[in-house]
Parts: C-alpha cells; structure tokens; sequence
C-alpha cells in the first residue's frame, strides 16, 4: 500500500489567509444553524423526531470543532543529528498463530545491527520458544495483555530505557531505528508509527490505495504531534521505560496515555510508514477489530482519568482526547440520522419547520 504523500495532500488543502478564514466561518455558521434550530424543535409528537435529530447535529458540531482543535499545528519537532542505534524490540503475541509471529520475526532480524529481540505472550500457544530460539529471541511468559499494562514490556532485570513494540504481524522497515532520535528530547514517552498496509483491498481502504487512517497520517497525527499530544494506540510505537513507569501499574494504554499527558510528557507520531501490517481481508474480521478498538477506547469516560469529568487537565488535553474518542462514536450518531429519516418517511412527522419571510 502506498501512503499518500504529503506534499500532494497538502497541495489540496486551502492555504495561508483563506483556510484560516474557511475555519472560522463554519464553526460559526455551525453555532448560529445550531442556535436556530434550538428554536424549531417544536412540541406534541414533533419531538420524537426533532429532538434525536438536534442531538446528532450538536454530536456533529462537537466533532468537527474536536477535529479543527486537533488538526491545528504547534511547534514543530526535530530529529537528533545523532546517528542511528539499534532499538531493541519486544513482540506483543497476543492470541496469534506461529505463522504470524515468524512473520515479524524474519523482518526484525532482517534489520541492520545487532538489537535485543523479546517475544511477550500468555504461554497458551505452544512452539513459541522453538521459534524464538531460531531466530535468536528470547521469551517472557505473562498473563497480562500488554495493552492493559504496558509496563510488562520492559524486562525487570533489563536495561534499555527505549524499545520498539510491534504486535506479531507488524514488520518494520529498515529506517524504523531514526524514530529512536526523537527520544534525545527527555520529555518525549511515546512515538507512535504510521503503519502501511501491505494489502490495498481490504475493508480498512475507503478506495484502492487509500486506507481510512491516511488523515490520520498526513493531517491530524503530524499536527497533533507538534503539540506534544500525538496519539498512541498501542504496538507499533517506541516507547520510553521510565514514562511508562510513571503513569503506575496495571493502566491500559488509553488511560495512560491521557496520564502522561497531564504530567507533562510528551506522545509524538512519526508519519511515514516504518511499520508495515495485513489489514482484515473480511468483514467479520475487520469488525472484530473495530469493535475491539472502539471498546478500549471508550472504557477510559468510565475511569478517573476521562477527558470529560477527570480533574485537573487542562483544556487542550480534554479536546484533543476526545476528539479521538469521537472517531468511534460517530456510527451512533448517523443511526440516529438514518432512524430519523425512516420514521419521518413512515409517519409524515417532519422534524422541523424552515419557512422563508
């Protein structure tokens, strides 16, 4: 899969004076439609319809302003002019078969110099120490999904403060070792990785050869970085020991992710595609996976660190993170659209009124 390029995306974008006046302009057109139609939602059955609908317009507005606060850039980051070591790298296995495990396995090793390579699963998968002892890697066995606790990555008797995590599937490519520059910046935790996708037909692809992260890539993770709020999903990323350490034990990545923002650390997001993955190829798979992300994503508004009701952080912090959270809310608000409109098509019930003079 080929990434589309920057420079071509930014081509297409309104520059200078008139994006900085485009943006305005619609978020309060957004305000002053949104203000007119809290007068139009009228009494009696009415209701049943132009209430629901109101909600999803003001869920809508709330998105979009979410995505203009995450899209606007800060300052911009620079690399170390150091040259390039080697990261170790710790492969999360997960519930996946040896196939693909030995999948990421043959890229690590194919990387240049030497590096520590770790496998980390739960030791219900037999033949992973066979495989690691082939290709030279060693195994830690633990119950503990990584991506609800993080800190079993590192090796307690270890002493590499950086390392890559990639899940099994995940291979990276040769310039991968560049990202641990960014690290000479003390403050910098996490730095999540674009990640390709080696097949250009699979549900995650909104057309042939663009996938629906490619905004993620090429607008929103690049700004979102140069703010220091950078998102972090989890595998494919560099992650810091002592960040990690710091937001506690036994926090998945979501909740740590918002802590480490309130410490005062940094996530950035390199955009180029140094991690490459299989997308789901079917549906039920592509769902399984959504439903999974969408339901880590989520469970953080049940914890004390929600971007809605956790206390002391700052302003930035609650938009940028639930901006991402809106990515997953989103179907929710176009079924009540689409219900809507089936129960104005059957009962004749408009939800509101427009009369012109």
């Amino acid at each position: 899969m080929t990434a589309i390029d920057n420079r071509e995306w930014r081509g297409r974008r309104p520059r200078g004076r008139a994006r900085r006046v485009m943006v305005p302009i619609a978020l309060l057109s957004s305000t002053a439609y949104l203000l007119w139609r809290a007068t139009t939602l009228g009494s009696g059955t009415r209701l049943v319809v132009s209430v629901p609908l109101f909600v999803a317009e003001v869920w809508g507005a709330v998105a979009f302003a979410a995505l203009v606060a995450q899209a606007r850039a800060g300052r911009a980051t620079t690399g170390a002019r150091t040259a390039n070591a080697p990261t170790d790298i710790v492969i999360s296995m997960g519930s996946t078969s040896l196939d693909v495990l030995e999948r990421s396995l043959v890229a690590c090793r194919a990387l240049p110099g030497a590096r520590a390579l770790t496998i980390v699963h739960h030791g219900a998968v037999t033949g992973v120490e066979d495989l690691a002892e082939a290709h030279g890697a060693a195994v830690r066995v633990t119950d503990i999904d990584p991506l609800d606790d993080p800190s079993v990555l590192f090796d307690p008797d270890g002493s590499a403060d950086v390392v890559l995590w990639l899940a099994a599937g995940q291979t990276p490519m040769p310039d991968v070792d560049q990202v641990a520059r960014r690290f000479e910046d003390p403050t910098v935790a996490t730095v999540s990785i674009g990640l390709g996708l080696l097949n250009s037909d699979s549900f995650a692809h909104v057309d042939r050869g663009r996938d629906e992260q490619a905004l993620m890539r090429t607008v929103l993770g690049p700004a979102m970085s140069s703010r220091g709020l950078g998102p972090w999903f989890g595998p494919g990323s560099v992650i810091r020991r002592s960040a990690v350490a710091s937001g506690g034990h036994a926090v998945p990545v979501e909740q740590l992710a918002v802590r480490l923002h309130r410490d005062g650390w940094r996530t950035e997001f390199e955009p180029r595609t140094l991690v490459r993955v299989t997308a789901p190829d079917t549906l039920a798979d592509y769902l399984i996976a959504r439903r999974a992300e969408a339901g880590r994503q989520l469970a953080i508004l049940r914890t004390g660190d929600s971007p809605l009701t956790g206390r002391h952080l700052p302003w930035r912090i609650r938009a940028n993170h639930l901006g991402l959270l809106t990515r997953f809310a989103g179907g929710v608000r176009l079924a009540i659209v689409v219900i809507v409109a089936a129960v104005t098509l059957v009962s004749g019930t408009m939800p509101f009124d427009a009369r012109v003079g």
